[in-house]
């Protein structure tokens, strides 16, 4: 497992709790801004709250945050030495990634009532022409930028701020998956135990490849496409 590199005095403590101030201030903004940005697809359009707290943005801070208190040295986004054995590993991966989060969506609904991710997906974007603009559009950055959000940038500054506690990264898996279940609970609140469940799936996924970002990015990308190419097949 690759270790966390820093720079050689590390990221300054007192500026990581100032960095999760900004954050939570910026997570709070939404009960108080609703800005709207429309998307238009041919005669589609869909509609996106508060673009200014939605990955992307906090991403581009979160890479910002890093530069500025520790070094860009916690972004791997290293291409693999081995790519055949890579791509198989992808295919094993990708496969027990979504069966493994579609049998917690099935016993999470049994024991809670809770919605699987697959019904939540076709309220939102039930239209065909939608599911295209999700497919090659917004689900591609939305991958790669929630993984550096809550990955690369929350796991990674909860795991310095518990060192040398032995169960830092733990914590730090646990508490970056509430955070990221925290910003889906536009599902509602009865799909927060998937994504926690989902939270610590990526981020084992991303400790295994040795913190490759792209690796979970691509997974965690083709597993909401599965999703699309699911509803489709089930019309």
């Amino acid at each position: 497992m690759r270790d966390l590199p820093v720079a050689a005095d590390g990221p300054s403590r007192w500026k990581i709790l100032a960095e999760f101030v900004l954050f939570g201030a910026m997570f709070l903004s939404d009960r108080w801004i609703q800005a709207i940005t429309t998307i238009s697809w041919g005669r589609v359009e869909i509609s996106l709250t508060n673009l200014h707290s939605n990955p992307p943005c906090l991403a581009i801070i979160a890479v910002l945050l890093l530069w500025l208190n520790g070094g860009l040295g916690s972004l791997n986004f290293e291409w693999p030495a081995n790519w055949r054995r890579c791509l198989w590993q992808l295919a094993v991966v990708l496969v027990v990634a979504f069966l493994a989060t579609e049998i917690f969506a099935r016993v999470s609904h049994a024991l809670w009532g809770t919605a699987p991710e697959a019904n939540a997906i076709k309220t939102m974007i039930g239209h065909p022409q939608v599911r295209y603009l999700f497919a090659f559009l917004i689900f591609p950055i939305w991958a790669v930028v929630e993984e550096v959000l809550y990955r690369a940038y929350f796991l990674q500054r909860i795991e310095w701020l518990a060192r040398p506690w032995r169960y830092a990264l733990p914590l730090a898996m646990l508490i970056s998956s509430a955070i990221f279940a925290m910003r889906h609970l536009n599902y509602g609140v009865q799909e927060f135990p998937y994504y926690v469940f989902a939270g610590m799936m990526f981020s084992a996924i991303f400790l295994y490849t040795k913190r490759s970002i792209w690796f979970v990015s691509v997974i965690h990308y083709l597993k909401n496409t599965a999703l699309l190419v699911w509803l489709n097949l089930a019309g």
